[in-house]
């Protein structure tokens, strides 16, 4: 069962990446928002993170500059 949409920020992006789990998301919200600041604070991480690795290849998340 899914919900509408969730908008995370960056520490559970970054804690589930890291730990493998990322791709559960999809299958409890059919809209997942990652705000651009908080996209920003993934990507600003070492190339080595895998949140920075993997942020760029999830489909399913969705970068918006006018969320807070």
């Amino acid at each position: 069962m899914s919900s509408d949409h969730a908008v995370l920020n960056a520490s559970p992006m970054i804690t589930l990446c890291k730990s493998g789990q990322e791709n559960f998301l999809p299958q409890l919200f059919g809209e997942i928002v990652l705000p651009g600041a908080d996209w920003e604070e993934v990507d600003a991480g070492d190339i080595s993170d895998p949140a920075v690795q993997k942020l760029s290849a999830l489909i399913w998340v969705k970068r918006d500059d006018t969320v807070p």
